[in-house]
């Protein structure tokens, strides 16, 4: 368990501290990060582009206070608290033929890990401690052993995807080896299957970024997908219901689902790879099928309107694929064409600048 940034008098940090939970090696990774420690990251002028406040049917919500652009980042903040997403506790031990089951162990486990919880947020500031506990727990009431700050954790973390005490390419599953980030602000971000707004984590400065997926008008509310994006609306309901208390997600994704969509999500990574298999060998042809282009540019629109644009696969595998048959079928003049092509440009210069965060070198 440690602070950070460590503290070396009475003067807390203006960014404020982390209280972070982790394995002695994890640690290191840390101190060692090019230009650490770095204040957390502004916007332009250091102005406040959000505000939080209620919702009607959503609990508390962060909203916009200007128009952003797809890539701005709308704030920066160090987390509460960070933890392992799985919090192994040593020194347990249980009597496989005694008549301890399955729940009893899990709620022993859940026991020592909210001690362990309760000791990380006993050291922190008493307003940043304040605001952890005011955070949602949907997790109240569910008999598995676990406590109250377990309930928030488990409710309102971030996975910090770039912070893992384990390559994941180990053998191990990977949502054992990363940590989750419980904030003051990006925690209020609600739920939608369409959302506006992603998250990367900048080791040098120990802070959580927040930038917008697309363009975002003055008073819009700022929303984060819990949920992965390819299930169908069924599934994304019982996820949401089971891990959040969200019993009906109102975004039009959900709203407006039918068979057809729900088929749409589910394939999509499927689909995406197989219109680039093929459009690659039909390159090679002496002449392109203008047919295959329009296949290709319905099946864009429909990822479109569905609201898959989000996903990386959209920016770095259909765009690409639909550009290559544009340029193939000599229709680059196209109005539509040049549309994907600035879609492109700006969706790849959003997953640039994550990547940016995530390395460190801002």
């Amino acid at each position: 368990m440690t602070t950070i940034p460590a503290r070396f008098d009475e003067r807390p940090d203006p960014d404020g501290h982390s209280e972070w939970i982790a394995h002695a090696p994890t640690m290191k990774k840390v101190p060692n990060a090019p230009g650490y420690p770095q204040p957390v990251p502004k916007p332009p002028g250091n102005v406040k582009l959000y505000t939080v406040k209620s919702t009607a049917t959503m609990g508390k919500g962060v909203f916009v206070t200007r128009d952003i652009r797809m890539g701005e980042m709308i704030f920066a903040e160090r987390p509460l608290l960070v933890v392992p997403s799985s919090m192994t506790v040593s020194g347990i031990e249980v009597n496989n033929d005694s008549h301890k089951n399955r729940v009893d162990f899990t709620k022993i486990i859940l026991s020592q890990q909210e001690k362990q919880l309760e000791a990380a947020v006993a050291r922190m500031d008493p307003d940043r401690r304040a605001k952890l506990m005011a955070l949602t727990n949907s997790c109240t009431g569910s008999g598995d052993g676990g406590g109250p700050i377990n309930g928030i954790v488990s409710t309102n973390a971030y996975a910090v995807m770039n912070l893992w005490d384990v390559d994941p390419g180990e053998g191990i599953p990977s949502e054992l080896c990363y940590y989750g980030a419980v904030c003051d602000v990006g925690s209020r971000i609600n739920h939608s299957c369409l959302p506006n707004v992603d998250h990367g984590f900048n080791l040098s400065s120990f802070s959580m970024l927040y930038f917008a997926m697309r363009d975002i008008k003055a008073g819009e509310q700022l929303f984060y997908s819990y949920c992965p994006g390819e299930r169908s609306a069924s599934e994304r309901k019982a996820l949401l219901e089971t891990s959040y208390g969200i019993e009906q997600c109102i975004c039009a994704a959900c709203i407006n689902a039918t068979p057809e969509t729900d088929a749409l999500r589910k394939t999509f990574h499927a689909r995406v790879q197989e219109y680039s298999t093929t459009c690659a060998a039909l390159l090679r042809l002496p002449k392109f099928p203008v047919e295959f282009l329009d296949d290709l540019l319905r099946y864009q629109r429909a990822v479109f309107e569905e609201g898959l644009d989000w996903s990386e696969k959209y920016s770095t595998a259909l765009l690409p694929t639909l550009i290559a048959a544009y340029r193939r079928a000599s229709r680059l003049n196209d109005p539509e064409a040049a549309k994907v092509v600035q879609d492109m440009v700006r969706l790849t210069a959003l997953l640039k600048y994550r990547k940016t965060v995530e390395s460190s070198q801002l």
